[in-house]
């Protein structure tokens, strides 16, 4: 990537900034920006700019961010050894799937099985709702028989055809009641959704960002009531409505005050509001209900003060 960013630059005297003209200006001769080469964060002091790798990237290539998180993960599995992705099964799934003995696909038509487990898991989705039954393909579910994700059912984030990250969920008494993939970290990661739609739905878990996905919203979830400045980043980019849909307690309301001033920081747009209209979390919606909300049409503009009320209900 430092082709795209000329041959003038120098490294910090701690050997930890990346100093090079900006992207941002021209003729920039006096480097304004800076990129740390351990976090992969940068800024541009001239204009204020700033974020993360991924989204410098996506600038440089002029790609979205999710084909840029793609690349870049898949990119990094090539300069690992055999040795090391020998040792990690993480890895093994990010380059080759979920075709080894280890999980088996659970699919919404399952036949019969003789795997008590596998039963158990496919009840556990049915019931959840969790199968979009008009595309019985559209959404992927594994479940692990073994290894470190052992008992839990794994839902992959795949963007084109590449998974880039993925959700353990236990279906028994285990803790934590989720898992995401060793060494890795979910701060710059939104489940997928469509970026060419005029809105994007952003919830709390990702139960509730497939639910909605299924009634034909275009949803994504930030897994957990803080939405990160990396997940901000990709809203940044997004050119739509940006509608939180956080679950319908304090973390939740909570959450929608933190983004607020998130987005002020970053100079995002105003963005819209709407809780659950019954029950906790969207997953527990009934469809009748989310069938009579039109989303695109939301113009609820957020409320700081009546969000902070509310969470005092």
């Amino acid at each position: 990537m430092t082709n795209n960013l000329g041959d003038n630059y120098k490294i910090s005297s701690d050997g930890v900034e990346f100093i090079c003209p900006s992207v941002f200006l021209e003729d920039d001769y006096k480097r304004h920006m800076s990129i740390n080469m351990d976090t992969g964060l940068w800024q541009c002091f001239k204009t204020g700019k700033k974020g993360n790798f991924i989204s410098l990237y996506s600038y440089l290539e002029n790609i979205t961010y999710f084909d840029a998180l793609v690349r870049i993960t898949t990119r990094n599995l090539e300069y690992v050894s055999f040795e090391e992705k020998q040792q990690s099964e993480d890895i093994q799934i990010y380059e080759f799937g979920f075709d080894s003995e280890d999980y088996v696909e659970i699919r919404y038509d399952y036949a019969e099985s003789d795997e008590e487990d596998v039963i158990k898991a496919w009840g556990y989705l049915v019931r959840r709702g969790l199968f979009d039954e008009s595309d019985p393909d559209r959404f992927k579910y594994y479940y692990a028989r073994s290894g470190r994700y052992q008992g839990r059912i794994i839902i992959p984030y795949e963007y084109d055809d590449s998974v880039f990250f993925f959700q353990a969920r236990t279906i028994t008494d285990q803790k934590p009641k989720y898992l995401i993939p060793a060494n890795s970290s979910a701060a710059h990661v939104l489940y997928p959704f469509d970026e060419s739609e005029p809105y994007v739905v952003v919830c709390e878990g990702i139960m509730d960002a497939i639910t909605l996905q299924i009634a034909g919203i275009n949803a994504t979830c930030s897994t957990g009531a803080n939405i990160t400045r990396g997940q901000a980043e990709i809203l940044k980019s997004f050119n739509g409505k940006i509608i939180l849909a956080f679950d319908n307690d304090k973390a939740g309301f909570q959450g929608a005050i933190n983004f607020n001033r998130l987005r002020k920081d970053m100079r995002i747009e105003k963005f819209y509001w709407i809780f659950p209209p019954s029950g906790k979390d969207w997953n527990e919606c009934p469809k009748e209900e989310l069938s009579k909300i039109h989303f695109r049409n939301i113009d609820s503009k957020f409320d700081e003060l009546e969000i902070a009320a509310n969470s005092l209900l």
